[in-house]
């Protein structure tokens, strides 16, 4: 093809007048140079051509201009094509041009020239189907690839004239199509392919994500035109798949504008500022808050991961082991950044010795606030309190999100070693512990204890059962190996009382004021439940058939993955511990700040400090927000909450200028569900819908699969008893799988919406091996 260069518009510009303009473009004849010229280059195309508008300034990525000029296609004679010329410089004076120019200009300013006009002439590709494709979903900006495709010219796809063909194609969905009934389909799997990598090229060639127009002409692909996508400026999509694991459920304003949202600041703004240098970014767009759940932006940190060159699900890859492969053209990107990034590694790649010393520094920090009683303290000094809680936090969570890092990058370079090298050998049996790993000391001296009851008259037994800690402690007290129990129970309390259903969040209350969780499990124990005690040997045989087919050098490349992957797991499981207490200690100065305002009369009740973000409180303290406004405040939060506590909320939520759009719906295919293997092993049972350990009964059996949301430290109670687990998140290394591989029991982690899709008591087989969840049968659970 050839280029009329906007010389030849400048030319028969005679004035800015738009009608005299207009016909001089149209009647003026064109300089006798400029003439030969386009005569000339239109002999060497040899046939039909397309004669396209390029008006200066079109296809930006804040406007495309799209549809607003002229083209002509399948023009042959000379006439005709210098008639097209013509059309295209003149289209910039339609009706609908002008009346576009002005909605886009600066009112505030004098009118402007008219932009001048190139004119491009381009040999006619004989289309056997066309369309448009987008990099990027352009209504949600989803990180997916839209493709429109229709028979012969792409034309009507990109002017809306025909109802195309439709095929997503994204990292979990696959290819996803839609069609008019009865149309047989244009592109195979092979074609959507060939143009995805297409696609990548051309927008790592342009810098951004792009609106593309497209040919199939005998077999090839043709790209015609790509301009910027304009329509994602404010699009942006969430997902909760990372962060349902740690705050699942309903998350209360004060954890969220704490905890959470120092999250964003305390470890993600020193690695992105690390890995890439100085960025100025809102680190807590990183982060929403939608429907009192909390999502991660995977817009924001796709858009900063993209700057390093990684795939923008890396973290998702790397936790949760799924995702799509990294496409080519990320290397040159990451390439740029290899040193930043070396860097980096270096430094933090073996940080064992340093965490091992925060931890005894970190425990050593705590001890003022496990002495200081808060209640004690006047409301600013509650508040001076919390800010030194959440300052100390801040490095809880670095070294707890770093050390989790270190130990998903060595298990998924382990689980390569081991796959490639010892084919047909589970990698999940090699991270078992038996009885040493950190979560499992209160399952162990809650057996101690257990095993110390003497045998249970009915009295005691109903009240174990019930967990009625005055009763039970009635009852105990009545004798010396009784009262031996209690002291051995409160010793519990004193050193794992911050544990509960969800250690991170202070807003639920731990054990330490739910007593009953632990009596009743002891009662589980003691009448003779399923053992259940971890088993440590199978870690050992694994390992030992892995080094057998392996040579020298190969066993001692193992035995070192091997050992550091399972020294982060205990680091990780004490970090997850430090949490926790952390976490305790800052409900406790909450609590006693919420009884000191709801005393003077400004909050209704002391849990309301929860229902309040942190500038509310410290406005509040410090007498700025009349108490009026709080209370009008927290109705209206109550009110809120309580609609958003009877919600299901979906795994991702797309969102354009802040604004929710509704998301595709998502169904189980068939009665086979799947998730992400967590522990190998077949179980079949009954299913028991639990989100929370709480309020389940004292009559667990090998027959009962629990299907919760997800699990913490505090879960531990319960997972002797049981026969399987499948729960809505986490990956290979969550707590729920990693645990449940300490028991032996077969897990499926990371099946979305489980506790929806089952049904209690429903019958199934829950597949650990293959991450499948099988449903068998009915509901027949009597309640």
């Amino acid at each position: 093809g050839f280029v009329v260069t906007t010389a030849l518009f400048e030319e028969l510009r005679r004035c800015d007048d738009p009608e005299r303009l207009r016909r001089s473009l149209l009647e003026s004849p064109f300089p006798a140079q400029a003439l030969e010229q386009i005569r000339e280059a239109l002999g060497r195309l040899c046939g039909r051509v397309a004669v396209r508008s390029s008006m200066v300034g079109e296809d930006r990525a804040e406007r495309s201009f799209a549809g607003i000029l002229e083209s002509f296609l399948d023009r042959e004679a000379e006439l005709d094509v210098i008639e097209s010329i013509r059309g295209c410089m003149a289209s910039v004076l339609s009706e609908r041009a002008l009346a576009y120019l002005e909605e886009i200009g600066d009112s505030g300013r004098a009118p402007q020239p008219v932009p001048p006009v190139a004119v491009i002439v381009q040999r006619m590709v004989r289309a056997d189907a066309g369309g448009v494709a987008f990099t990027a979903d352009p209504a949600t900006g989803r990180r997916r690839v839209v493709i429109e495709a229709t028979p012969g010219c792409a034309a009507g796809v990109a002017a809306g004239t025909v109802i195309p063909q439709r095929y997503v194609v994204g990292s979990e969905d696959g290819v996803r199509s839609s069609m008019p009934d009865g149309a047989a389909a244009i592109l195979s799997g092979r074609s959507i392919g060939d143009l995805r990598k297409i696609l990548a090229r051309v927008e790592s060639f342009l810098g951004a994500r792009q609106d593309i127009e497209w040919a199939l002409e005998d077999g090839r692909f043709v790209i015609l035109q790509s301009r910027p996508i304009t329509a994602i400026g404010g699009a942006a999509v969430y997902a909760n798949r990372m962060v349902s694991d740690m705050v699942p459920g309903i998350v209360q304003p004060l954890l969220w504008s704490t905890n959470v949202l120092d999250m964003t600041e305390n470890v993600f703004r020193p690695l992105f500022t690390a890995l890439l240098g100085p960025v100025e970014f809102d680190w807590k767009s990183l982060v929403g808050r939608f429907h009192s759940r909390v999502y991660e932006n995977v817009t924001a940190f796709g858009a900063l991961l993209e700057r390093l060159g990684m795939p923008e699900d890396f973290f998702e890859r790397l936790a949760l082991g799924r995702g799509e492969r990294p496409r080519r053209s990320s290397f040159v990107r990451l390439a740029l950044r290899l040193p930043r990034i070396v860097a980096f590694l270096l430094h933090h790649a073996r940080i064992r010795r340093a965490v091992e010393e925060f931890c005894i520094q970190h425990d050593r920090e705590l001890e003022p606030f496990r002495r200081s009683d808060p209640a004690s303290l006047e409301p600013r000094a509650l508040i001076d309190r919390a800010r030194g809680l959440r300052r100390m936090h801040a490095r809880t969570q670095w070294y707890m999100w770093i050390g989790a890092m270190n130990m998903a990058v060595r298990n998924r370079l382990l689980r390569r070693y081991v796959n490639r090298r010892a084919p047909g050998i589970d990698p999940n049996g090699l991270v078992r512990f038996g009885s040493g790993l950190k979560s499992l000391e209160p399952d162990t001296v809650m057996r101690a204890i257990a095993s110390a009851l003497p045998a249970p008259g009915d009295d005691l037994r109903i009240c174990l059962e019930r967990g009625d800690d005055p009763e039970v402690r009635g009852l105990l007290s009545r004798t010396p190996g009784g009262v031996r129990i209690i002291e051995g129970f409160d010793r519990f309390m004193n050193r794992y009382g911050f544990l509960g259903t969800n250690g991170v969040d202070f807003t639920i209350p731990p054990w330490r004021e739910t007593p009953g969780v632990i009596w009743k499990n002891i009662a589980r124990i003691a009448a003779g439940g399923p053992a259940g005690s971890p088993a440590g040997t199978v870690s050992d045989e694994t390992a030992a058939s892995v080094r057998s087919r392996l040579g020298p050098v190969g066993r001692l490349i193992f035995r070192r993955l091997l050992e550091s992957t399972r020294a982060y797991l205990r680091i990780r499981e004490q970090m997850s511990f430090f949490m926790s207490e952390d976490a305790w200690q800052m409900r406790r100065t909450y609590l006693a700040l919420g009884r000191r305002l709801a005393g003077d009369g400004l909050l209704r009740r002391e849990d309301d400090v929860f229902h309040l973000e942190w500038d509310e409180l410290e406005i509040l303290v410090e007498g700025g927000l009349p108490p009026e406004d709080a209370r009008s405040i927290l109705e209206e939060r109550d009110k809120r909450m309580a609609i958003d506590a009877t919600m299901e909320p979906d795994e991702v939520i797309f969102t354009i200028g802040g604004r929710i759009v509704p998301a595709p719906p998502a169904a189980a295919s068939g009665n086979v569900l799947e998730g992400i293997p967590g522990s190998g092993g077949v179980a079949k049972g009954r299913a028991l819908i639990v989100r929370d350990p709480a309020a389940v009964g004292s009559t667990l059996t090998r027959g009962d699969i629990i299907v919760v949301p997800s699990t913490d430290a505090g879960w531990t109670t319960i997972f002797h008893a049981i026969g399987g687990i499948v729960a809505e998140s986490g990956g290979q290394l969550s707590h729920s799988a990693i645990i449940a591989r300490e028991y032996g029991i077969p897990a499926v982690v990371g099946l979305r919406r489980a506790t929806s899709l089952i049904r209690d008591g429903q019958e199934l087989t829950v597949d650990g091996f293959r991450g499948r969840v099988y449903l068998t049968g009915n509901a027949h659970r009597q309640e």
